[in-house]
């Protein structure tokens, strides 16, 4: 009898596809879903292996099995030597995005060639798929792709795009775990259980063992930026909870399998277990940790992460940080030992499955004591060792923990409730766990100028983008990282727009750019045309942004950006950072929420205009003074001192420079105010005083209430 992929047409599969896509509510996405299968089969099941070659259509980026490895340009490359066409004369990737991309690419074909009769099955598609897929199997004249071509209309074509680049579940509008969630409601739990689609469709149960399975793990939860971080901890963390800190390398389930055999996967599902080592006696970590554990433990699931430890510092290595061979290391996925004096460490932090039993369902603080008395037997910092935790119960013991690890140079602390039970692939705050790095200390930011435009280098393939300091004395702009997060669409389309308004990007940096050819896909953007953006990050190494997100485009010149002095002095304020008492934490989200009432965040005014000298700048001791107003975490404040400096003839600047006669702090304990104060060169004074001064409709002498820091012999009041 003939499977339901051998009975359903291709083409009418699409048509699912096709109103999967045109409605957005997942309820009648999932009645369609059902309606379509029952009417080839009335007794269908949704847990069923004939369903699997739709899945892998469906959801696509899902497919581990089937990974073609070439995004936008090559498939527009492969599709336009098939047509004998150059790729440059099908499509523009860059100006129109995937989605559209794909259509037009599909109309092309289609307008080229005799239109195909629809008549492919959906097993007879996949097995082309496959094939394409498998270098082993593919055939260099690309019969197969030709094969489809000649057999599909427009439609099906545009949905096999989508299923080359991986991007069928974008295309449709929504996630894969919404479109997962139309076969049964524990579809999504199977996934996250085994990571493979062909498991999504089999009759597994949570409590079958996890061992040597490819899961997802549990996730730390994010807090908001500008909030009160302390109040989603005392709501799930408990009265008591484990804090320890959160260390900069690679997150992996380690499995040890019959005494003898280990397994590797990533957090994103990776398998490295070749390069690790599958046996005790091979890789660059099984053959160094074996000896460490103890004869009693035959099989374990230990949640981990993989660090380089330099044994000359006698510290761990972290990421793109010089090591004491000079080396700058990227610990990413594929790292054998460098050097017999950097080598990479496992750290243990939570045990979920001990000789034959599953311990997914058991409180934290009894897998603590599992991992502690039943695993190791010997423990070292170059090899393998067991994280260091403490319990806490307030906040103030949460603020000096993390003060003392940034001074420390940590990447951050994590929190953790101790009666939490493992939920593999979960990031929800009702867990407890939660992780807490310096971005989220402080509205801490910089200016910095969008100067070149990496294709496909980002995050997900995406875009990103290098961005530049302004170096004053030289008047250059100089590189200082790139990012990719923190864009929406609409930033990335204009981005590109202006990049590209007055000819083509270059491979070629401009001659007030400090750094280098880019080597393959994008280019430098000239200067007339870059956008400013406000960036934060979680700090500063070996000259470059750690972590950088993008909050903003923000509307000013490129001369105003910040300077590389103050881009060098981040990692030091950083460093200094706290998290924020009850009091700016109020301040925080009072400014969150007007933002969001507002629909989005005010900007600092590059060009004012010019008015008519009015009796309060004739009179006023600031006419003419140059006046720096310090970032803080009320910009609303912010933005009145300027308009009150504007009002009494003064010159406004960003950021203290040369020539700076007085400092106006929003906010008396911000980084940035404590960095002005500690060089010492500029008097600092509350906003408070601005708005005393304008509330009385002239400028007054600063109270000593109102002075944050003096320095004798600057500007002051008379």
């Amino acid at each position: 009898m003939a499977t339901l992929p051998e009975l359903i047409k291709f083409s009418d599969f699409c048509g699912l596809l096709r109103r999967l896509k045109e409605r957005p509510q997942q309820s009648d996405r999932k009645r369609e879903f059902e309606k379509f299968f029952k009417q080839h089969k009335s007794d269908v099941s949704f847990q069923n292996e004939e369903l699997l070659p739709f899945l892998r259509i469906i959801l696509s980026s899902m497919d581990s099995d089937r990974r073609f490895d070439i995004k936008h340009k090559k498939l527009s490359q492969r599709v336009g030597k098939l047509l004998g066409v150059p790729a440059s004369k099908l499509v523009c990737f860059d100006s129109m995005g995937a989605h559209k991309a794909t259509e037009k690419l599909a109309a092309e074909v289609v307008g080229r060639l005799t239109k195909g009769k629809g008549d492919l099955t959906v097993a007879i598609v996949n097995e082309r798929l496959d094939r394409m897929a498998d270098k082993e199997m593919r055939d260099p004249d690309d019969s197969d792709f030709e094969y489809l071509f000649q057999h599909c209309g427009e439609e099906e074509l545009i949905w096999i795009f989508n299923v080359i680049i991986r991007n069928v579940e974008s295309y449709i509008g929504a996630s894969s775990s919404n479109l997962l969630s139309m076969l049964d409601d524990d579809a999504k739990q199977r996934w996250t259980l085994c990571r493979s689609l062909s498991a999504v469709v089999e009759d597994i149960s949570p409590t079958d063992s996890i061992l040597g399975r490819n899961f997802r793990p549990m996730l730390l939860a994010r807090l908001p930026r500008l909030t009160d971080w302390w109040q989603p901890i005392a709501a799930h963390s408990g009265k008591e909870f484990f804090v320890e800190m959160k260390y900069d390398g690679e997150h992996v389930l380690l499995h040890k399998i019959n005494k003898d055999n280990y397994k590797y996967f990533t957090r994103n599902g990776k398998d490295f277990s070749s390069d690790y080592g599958a046996s005790s006696q091979d890789g660059s970590i099984s053959n160094r940790i074996h000896s460490s554990f103890l004869d009693s433990c035959v099989d374990c699931v230990l949640d981990c992460e993989l660090v380089l430890y330099d044994k000359i510092k006698k510290k761990i290595c972290r990421h793109n940080t010089a090591a004491s061979d000079g080396q700058t290391y990227s610990f990413r996925f594929v790292h054998p030992d460098m050097n017999p004096n950097v080598v990479v460490a496992v750290v243990l932090f939570d045990i979920l499955h001990y000789n034959g039993r599953s311990l997914l369902n058991v409180p934290l603080e009894e897998r603590i004591k599992v991992l502690e008395k039943g695993v190791l037997k010997k423990q070292s910092e170059d090899a393998i060792y067991i994280a260091k935790r403490q319990i806490m119960s307030s906040r103030s013991e949460v603020e000096e923990f993390f003060a003392e690890a940034m001074k420390n140079d940590e990447e951050g602390i994590v929190v953790k409730s101790m009666t939490s039970l493992y939920i593999p692939g979960s990031r929800a705050k009702n867990n407890g766990w939660f992780k807490l790095k310096p971005n989220l200390a402080s509205s801490l930011s910089i200016d910095l100028a969008v100067v070149a435009i990496l294709k496909n280098q980002g995050k997900d393939n995406r875009d990103a983008y290098l961005i530049a300091a302004k170096d004053e004395k030289s008047s250059k702009m100089v590189i200082v990282g790139s990012v990719s997060v923190g864009l929406t669409d609409l930033d990335r389309r204009r981005i590109y727009e202006d990049a590209t308004r007055a000819g083509p990007l270059t491979l070629e940096p401009h001659e007030i750019i400090r750094g280098w050819p880019i080597k393959g896909k994008g280019g430098f953007i000239h200067p007339h045309h870059m956008n400013v953006v406000e960036v934060t990050c979680t700090g500063v190494r070996e000259g470059k942004l750690v972590d950088p997100v993008v909050r903003c485009i923000r509307e000013k010149p490129i001369d105003e950006i910040d300077t590389i002095e103050q881009f060098e002095e981040l990692e030091e304020v950083l460093r200094q950072c706290r998290l924020p008492d009850k009091e700016e934490a109020a301040k925080m989200e009072e400014m969150e929420e007007r933002k969001r009432k507002k629909g989005g965040e005010g900007v600092i005014p590059s060009k004012r205009e010019k008015k008519e000298v009015s009796e309060e700048t004739e009179g006023s001791p600031l006419a003419g003074r140059t006046v720096c107003v310090l970032q803080g975490v009320d910009s609303k404040l912010r933005e009145r001192a300027f308009k009150i400096l504007d009002r009494f003839g003064a010159k406004n600047v960003a950021n203290p420079v040369s020539g700076t006669d007085l400092v106006v702090a929003i906010t008396r304990v911000h980084p940035r105010t404590r960095m002005v104060v500690g060089k010492n060169e500029w008097t600092v004074v509350d906003a408070k005083w601005l708005v005393r001064c304008e509330e009385a409709g002239r400028i007054e002498k600063w109270t000593d209430e109102e002075v944050i820091h003096s320095v004798p012999g600057t500007f002051e009041i008379e």
